[in-house]
C-alpha cells in the first residue's frame, strides 16, 4: 500500500482525495469476516465526529471505532508482540524476494498512484511496482528496509493478488480489510505472525478510517479481536448486522 492508501505502518502520506467513502455501497460482511455486519456509511474520520457529537455508529463503523480504542489504549510495545513481529517479518523478506522475481521494484519518493486500478496498469505495461519511501515508519522491524518491503508486500500481494488470483483490492476501509485477508492467507491464518498482521494492518487502518488521523506504529497484539474472522469482537455479538455487548 502506498500514500494514497489508508494508513498502516507501512504506510505513507495521504494524498488528497485518495481515500473514498462509499456510502451506501454494498454490505460485504459474510464468509471470512465473520457474521454480517452493516456497511460503513461514514467517510474517513467522520466516525470520530460522530462518537464525540453523542452517536452511536453501526455495522462496519463500529468495529472500526471499537479497534481504533483498542488500538490507543494498547502499549507501544510488548514481548507477545515482539515475538509475533518478527514471524511477520520473515515472511515479508521471504515474499519480497518472490516479487522481485516477478517484478522490478522501485522505491519513489513521490506517490505513485492514485489507485489500485491505477497501480495494476501501470505494472501491467511497465513490469515495474513503485513503492512510495516516505513517511517510514520502521520501528517494529530489525532494519527500516523491512518496512518498505511490507509496502510492496501488500500492494502486490495483498492489493492485486498477483501472487495467485483474485480481484483489486481498493484503497477503502472495505478494501483494505479485503486485502487483510488475501495476505493472510498467504502468511496463513494460524502462523506467529498472523496475530501482527492484524495489529500492522487492521488496527492501524481502522484508527485512521475513524479518526482520519495516521497513528505510530505499536509491537503489540490484540487478542480482544478474531483476526480470522474480521468483524467478531470478544464481549459482542453480532445482532442485525450491528456489534452489541454480547
Amino acid at each position: 500500500m502506498n500514500g494514497t492508501t489508508l494508513t498502516l505502518g507501512l504506510m505513507g502520506a495521504l494524498a488528497a482525495g485518495a481515500v473514498l467513502g462509499r456510502r451506501g455501497s454494498a454490505a460485504w460482511a459474510g464468509n471470512g469476516y465473520g457474521g454480517t455486519l452493516r456497511p460503513t456509511v461514514y467517510d474517513a474520520g467522520e466516525g470520530a465526529k460522530v462518537v464525540a457529537a453523542g452517536g452511536v455508529l453501526h455495522g462496519w463503523d463500529r468495529y472500526a471505532q471499537l479497534v481504533s480504542e483498542a488500538y490507543m489504549r494498547a502499549p507501544k510495545r510488548t514481548l507477545e508482540g515482539e515475538r509475533a513481529f518478527r514471524s511477520l517479518e520473515s515472511h515479508i523478506v521471504s515474499m519480497f524476494k518472490r516479487i522481485e522475481s516477478k517484478v522490478r521494484v522501485e522505491f519513489t519518493e513521490q506517490d505513485p498512484y492514485a489507485s489500485a486500478q491505477q497501480m495494476n496498469r501501470q505494472i501491467r505495461r511497465t513490469g515495474t511496482l513503485k513503492v512510495y519511501a516516505g513517511d517510514n515508519q520502521p520501528q517494529a522491524w530489525s532494519d527500516p528496509e523491512v518496512n518498505l518491503m511490507f509496502r510492496a508486500v501488500h500492494d502486490y500481494a495483498a492489493h492485486l493478488g498477483s501472487m495467485g488470483r483474485g480481484d483489486i483490492r481498493h484503497f477503502t476501509y472495505k478494501g483494505e480489510l479485503q486485502a487483510y485477508n488475501k495476505h493472510l492467507n498467504l502468511i496463513g491464518p494460524s502462523s506467529l505472525g498472523a496475530a501482527a498482521l492484524f495489529t500492522e494492518v487492521v488496527g492501524q487502518v481502522s484508527h485512521y478510517w475513524h479518526t482520519g488521523e495516521f497513528v505510530g506504529q505499536k509491537v503489540v497484539l490484540m487478542p480482544q479481536f478474531n483476526h480470522v474472522r474480521l468483524g467478531e469482537v470478544r464481549g459482542y455479538k453480532i445482532s442485525d448486522g450491528d456489534l452489541v455487548p454480547a
